[in-house]
């Protein structure tokens, strides 16, 4: 009787060991197929037509040269105490303003993470913005007037505080 159920269990195990193993190879198979047919184009014509690009004609007689700052940025005028020529002062952050022997110092965070210490007179950016006014909690910069596209002077403020 054990000799039986011995017979019979291997029997049992090997067919679902080879029903397994069809079922992958099966699988594979199937698989297989359904990656060539994916791989198939729709339209096999697509492939073996000509696309036409059209020329397009660059005329950059009135246009600025692209590696020139605009004239907007462009400070002709170059001043000896200026700061920061390399950024813009919208990278700038104000960190905060000291007094020290009743002159107001203020200071800024710049994207490469120094602080620079700046006082009324000093200029920054590539605008060359001159610092005019030093506040107790705000920085009042003055962008000069650039005549050859008709800009006027303008004022740009910095807090130390976010308003609501």
């Amino acid at each position: 009787m054990r000799i039986v159920l011995i017979v019979t269990s291997v029997l049992l195990l090997t067919s679902c060991q080879t029903q397994r193993k069809d079922t992958a190879s099966q699988d594979v198979a199937r698989f297989v197929v359904n990656i060539e047919k994916a791989s198939e184009t729709s339209h096999p014509d697509a492939l073996q037509k000509p696309i036409i690009v059209k020329p397009v004609v660059y005329n950059s007689e009135n246009l600025r040269d692209p590696f020139e700052l605009p004239t907007m940025v462009r400070n002709t005028k170059q001043y000896p105490n200026a700061i920061l020529k390399e950024v813009s002062l919208d990278s700038l952050k104000l960190m905060g303003i000291m007094v020290e022997k009743n002159q107001r110092w203020a200071m800024f965070k710049a994207n490469d993470g120094q602080l620079y210490k700046m006082t009324e007179g000093m200029r920054a950016g590539f605008q060359q913005a001159l610092l005019t006014k030093i506040d107790a909690d705000s920085v009042t910069f003055t962008i000069d007037a650039n005549t050859d596209v008709g800009e006027k002077p303008r004022d740009i403020v910095f807090t130390t505080q976010e308003k609501p």
